[in-house]
């Protein structure tokens, strides 16, 4: 004679188990997934908002560097560009040598990113 199980007393129940452990497992991944695509996305925004304040950077160090050239700058510039504003403090460190301060501030957020770069001017 077999010996019954004192948990299981017939067979239409062991089935529940697995079913638990394969829709919890099922519901982990799941969230994982959902998990990080969330990362994934901010990720993907503070990279894009990266690229665009070097991009502001470089418009605006481009643009006052030919104002050097052509003329005596003044000591603050500001300049309006589609992804945002760049404020520049020019002082002079030398006669040909520049300190540059850049205030960048994009579109999207109020955060003021702040740069400084010596120019020498040729």
């Amino acid at each position: 004679m077999k010996k019954s199980s004192l948990i299981i007393k017939n067979e239409h129940g062991v089935i529940l188990p697995y079913v638990l452990f394969i829709t919890a497992f099922i519901c982990m991944f799941i969230m994982t997934a959902i998990h990080s695509y969330r990362h994934d996305t901010a990720l993907t925004h503070r990279h894009i908002q990266q690229i665009k304040i070097e991009t502001l950077f470089q418009m605006g160090y481009e643009t006052v560097k030919s104002e050097i050239i052509e003329q005596e700058p003044p000591p603050v510039v500001r300049y309006h560009f589609p992804d945002g504003d760049v404020k520049i403090s020019i002082t002079p460190a030398a006669d040909t040598m520049y300190q540059l301060s850049f205030s960048i501030k994009t579109n999207e957020y109020d955060t003021i990113y702040t740069f400084t770069k010596t120019h020498i001017a040729e």
